[in-house]
């Protein structure tokens, strides 16, 4: 009896591992849902209305307007993650560039990954912590934003980099 219990809460946390994973990951190529609920109703409700926002099952075109709208209405954590992405997306648009895949979890929050700012900053609060607004941090260009086991990291790549923190402008650190 005593075996029978030890291997029950063995493949209790197994499971629980295997469920935290991530729920998406942004890359230079577009968004991907992890979790497979998630991925089949984003084929459903994005790729197949609008097989342009679509490559290999990635989202690769921001969500916007009534499509955004049916999917918050499906299932608000594939709209976070939409939200994240979009975010994100404007950010490659502007030079930024995805040095280590963005993993999100369902609340469409940053868990990891590496975003390089070359040519434009943008306001990151939001990526950097839960409780953060995204107007809370801004990067200027030339800074890179690391996330890893629950750190955010800002490192500065060049003069003139900058950060502001609500009020605050950090610059030139080395």
């Amino acid at each position: 009896m005593k075996k029978f219990i030890v291997i029950l809460l063995v493949l209790i946390l197994l499971v629980s591992n295997v469920n935290a994973g991530a729920f998406a990951t942004i890359g230079m190529t577009g968004l991907q849902f992890v979790n497979p609920e998630a991925a089949q109703l984003v084929n459903k409700l994005i790729c197949v209305s609008n097989p342009a926002a679509c490559l290999k099952g990635k989202v690769v075109g921001q969500v916007t307007g009534e499509l955004y709208q049916a999917i918050a209405e499906k299932n608000p954590e594939i709209a976070r993650s939409i939200d994240t992405y979009n975010q994100v997306k404007g950010y490659i648009d502007t030079g930024a560039r995805i040095i280590n895949e963005l993993e999100l979890d369902d609340k469409g929050q940053v868990q990891k990954g590496t975003i390089e700012f070359k040519n434009e900053g943008g306001k990151i609060g939001n990526l950097v912590g839960e409780d953060i607004k995204e107007e809370d941090v801004t990067v200027s260009k030339q800074v890179i934003f690391d996330k890893k086991d629950g750190v955010s990291t800002l490192t500065f790549t060049g003069d003139g980099s900058n950060v502001k923190i609500r009020s605050d402008l950090y610059t030139n650190i080395k």
